[in-house]
């Protein structure tokens, strides 16, 4: 400190505090190592979460390609397409799968749980819908089937009757032009049915009813696993002669082809299948 020697008598106030600056070079390795304090807590809490739940320290990322609902519905039924499901014996397990996918993709596209829904309900939320789905659905509804097996006696043939019955009874289909075509079907139902119990030996024949919207009507597909028979091979009898000179049988079958709008005939994995479609038009 510096002395004032010449006037020794002088007297100085003290002087005010003063502040000290502030230098980066002597805060920087506190603050270095408080921040990598908090990074490395942070780090440890996360391990201890990722452990405690059991899960990966290290999580591996998969893109995965979105596919739309319209999309995966078309593919599973080009799949169902390629097991030739259509020509299966099991019809029924043909239309779930076709029904399960359809549900599938308005759970996807629509957003309420179809799977869980009748038809009717379903019907009514899509109408909740935009306008292309109220005109799809008025316009594309898909086909009612119903299916049922028989004994091939005749009271599996009476069963059969009464099941279509039920059938076009349940249906919204059946109206005052339902009743002439009612009856068409019964003797279509009849004749085809009896050839069956009485000459394809089959220990049971499945009745498979589809009710039609464009053109209205019904497609019946009558399967058996009897002797393989296509009654569409042989020629019609000649209904001009008398009965004395025409051969046996095949008027049944004559019968069904005039009463019917289209018959066809095939055969898969051991079974007949005749279907028969009578339109509200013929």
């Amino acid at each position: 400190v510096d002395v004032d020697t010449v006037h020794p008598n002088q007297f100085f106030p003290p002087k005010d505090v003063q502040k000290n600056p502030f230098l980066w070079a002597e805060w920087r390795t506190p603050f270095l190592l408080s921040l990598l304090f908090v990074v490395l807590l942070f780090l440890a809490v996360w391990f201890f979460l990722r452990l405690k739940a059991n899960k990966p320290i290290i999580a591996s990322i998969r893109i995965i390609k979105k596919i739309l609902p319209h999309q995966r519905a078309m593919k599973a039924i080009d799949q169902i397409k390629a097991e030739h499901m259509t020509a299966s014996e099991d019809q029924k397990e043909y239309y779930t799968r076709l029904t399960d996918t359809l549900r599938q993709y308005i759970r996807e596209r629509f957003g309420f749980n179809a799977m869980e829904k009748t038809s009717t309900e379903i019907i009514e939320r899509l109408q909740q819908a935009d306008d292309m789905t109220v005109l799809a659905v008025r316009y594309l509804r898909p086909p009612t089937v119903y299916s049922r097996a028989f004994p091939p006696t005749q009271e599996g043939i009476a069963a059969a009757s009464r099941f279509l019955d039920d059938v076009l009874g349940k249906s919204a289909w059946r109206e005052a032009r339902v009743t002439g075509l009612g009856s068409t079907l019964h003797v279509i139902l009849d004749e085809a049915c009896s050839n069956i119990v009485k000459h394809s030996g089959a220990t049971d024949f499945t009745l498979d009813i589809e009710i039609m919207d464009s053109p209205s009507g019904v497609r019946i597909t009558f399967s058996d696993n009897g002797t393989a028979y296509d009654p569409l091979a042989h020629l019609d009898p000649d209904t001009t002669l008398p009965a004395s000179e025409r051969a046996i049988g095949g008027l049944g079958i004559l019968m069904i082809k005039k009463m019917a709008s289209s018959v066809q005939y095939h055969r898969s994995r051991s079974r007949n299948f005749l279907v028969v479609e009578r339109t509200e038009q013929t």
